[in-house]
C-alpha cells in the first residue's frame, strides 16, 4: 500500500485556509457548458447565459436559502409589522445579501488582478456597515456610528486574525501531526500597520482637541471640531 510523501511546503498568504478552491470547484461541478450556450438565437443564449450565472450565483453558498427574506421584509416594512418582525425579518435577509455580495466581489476580483481586487474587496466588503453607518449619520445616530465602527474593527482585529493563526497552524498540519510555519507578506503588514496608525492618530487627535476645547469653554469649539473632521476624512479618504 503506497502513500502520498508528507508535503513539507510552508504556507504562505496566498494559501487557503479552509475551502479557498471552493469557488472554482463550484464552476467544475457545474461546468461550464450548459444548456443553450450553443443555440443560434442570441436571445437563447442570453438567457441561458443570465440563468447558468444565477445558479452558480446561488449555489455557491448554503444561505443563500435566507434569499426568501428578502421580498418578505420588504413586504413587512410595507405593511408596517411590528419594529421586532422586521428587524429580526431583515436580520436573517442581509445575511444571504452579504454571502452573494462577497461570492460577486471574489468573482470580480479574479479577473482585476491583485490591487485592484483587493481594493474592490476592501470597499464591498464592507457595504453592509457603509449603508448602515449613512442611514444613521442621516439621522443623527452618531453614537450608532461609532459603535458600529468600533465593532467591525475590533473583530477584524482580534477575532479574523486569531481564527487565521488557529485554522491555518490546523489545516497545514503535515501527516506526522506537526505543523508547518506560515508565511505572510511584510510588505502588506507594514503597509497595514502604517494605515492603522494614521487612522488612530486621525481619530485620536480630534477627541483629545474637543476635550481641550470643552475644558476651555470656547464658543468656536463646533465650528474648530468641525474643521478639523473635515480635514481629516479628506486626508484619510487620500491615505487609504
Amino acid at each position: 500500500m503506497s502513500t502520498k510523501p508528507a508535503d513539507n511546503r510552508a504556507a504562505d498568504g496566498n494559501s487557503p485556509l479552509l475551502n479557498g478552491g471552493a469557488s472554482s470547484a463550484l464552476h467544475d461541478t457545474i461546468g461550464n457548458a450548459y444548456p443553450g450556450i450553443d443555440n443560434s438565437n442570441i436571445a437563447v443564449r442570453s438567457i441561458a447565459y443570465s440563468w447558468h450565472t444565477s445558479k452558480v450565483t446561488l449555489l455557491s453558498n448554503s444561505v443563500n436559502v435566507l434569499l426568501v427574506m428578502v421580498p418578505l421584509g420588504i413586504i413587512a416594512g410595507k405593511l408596517g409589522w411590528s419594529p421586532t418582525a422586521i428587524f429580526t425579518i431583515n436580520f436573517f435577509a442581509i445575511i444571504p445579501l452579504a454571502a452573494v455580495l462577497s461570492f460577486a466581489t471574489e468573482e470580480i476580483s479574479m479577473k482585476l488582478g491583485e490591487t485592484l481586487g483587493g481594493l474592490l474587496n476592501a470597499t464591498f466588503g464592507n457595504a453592509v456597515e457603509l449603508i448602515v453607518s449613512i442611514v444613521a449619520l442621516q439621522r443623527n445616530e452618531i453614537e450608532l456610528v461609532q459603535a458600529l465602527m468600533l465593532g467591525s474593527i475590533l473583530p477584524n482585529l482580534l477575532l479574523v486574525m486569531g481564527m487565521c493563526f488557529l485554522f491555518g497552524g490546523i489545516i497545514h498540519r503535515g501527516e506526522s501531526g506537526n505543523g508547518r510555519e506560515q508565511v505572510f507578506s511584510s510588505a502588506s503588514a507594514q503597509t497595514t500597520c502604517s494605515l492603522m496608525t494614521f487612522s488612530s492618530a486621525s481619530l485620536v487627535i480630534p477627541a483629545a482637541l474637543y476635550a481641550v476645547l470643552n475644558q476651555s469653554g470656547s464658543d468656536e469649539k463646533a465650528q474648530s471640531i468641525l474643521t478639523l473632521s473635515r480635514g481629516t476624512c479628506c486626508l484619510i479618504t487620500q491615505g487609504c
